[in-house]
């Protein structure tokens, strides 16, 4: 059974949306509803968005794997931090230094090109050092390359 409200009488509406994961972090946005009553009455209402810098660091596995000859390195900073991502390969030779700078927090990822490397198993080692001095993060995930 639906109430009917009096007039001025307030109801709460549910919102559900999703925010991309590359959205700015910190940047505030600005979201327009129009809605429209049971008299056809079109009111306008407005939503400022800040997104919020991950909780924690992270480095996703890479999508796909396996993969040939390119795959994607994802990976969380909740802080302004140097990252450096480098390509091991099963015995543990450094293949490559792929990544060595610093970045703003949020959401980020790394093509990786694998078109030169014969197939196998290879790891991405991952570092991020927060520019703040505090704890450093390291985390090595294994990749499969098929050709």
């Amino acid at each position: 059974m639906l109430a009917r409200l009096k007039a001025k009488e307030k109801q709460a509406v549910p919102f559900v949306f999703s925010v991309d994961k590359k959205a700015e972090v910190n940047k505030e946005k600005t979201v327009r509803f129009k809605i429209l009553n049971k008299n056809e009455q079109i009111s306008t209402k407005e939503i400022r968005l800040r997104i919020t810098p991950p909780e924690r660091y992270e480095l996703f596995q890479n999508y796909p794997n396996p993969f040939n000859p390119a795959t994607i390195i994802s990976y969380q900073l909740p802080a302004i931090s140097n990252v450096q991502i480098k390509i091991f390969d099963a015995i543990g030779r450094e293949i490559e230094n792929v990544l060595n700078k610093d970045q703003e927090m949020g959401f980020h990822q790394y093509k990786f090109d694998a078109g030169q490397l014969a197939s196998g198993i290879y790891f991405v080692h991952f570092t991020a050092s927060p520019k703040d001095g505090s704890k450093l993060y390291v985390k090595t995930l294994k990749m499969l390359l098929t050709k």
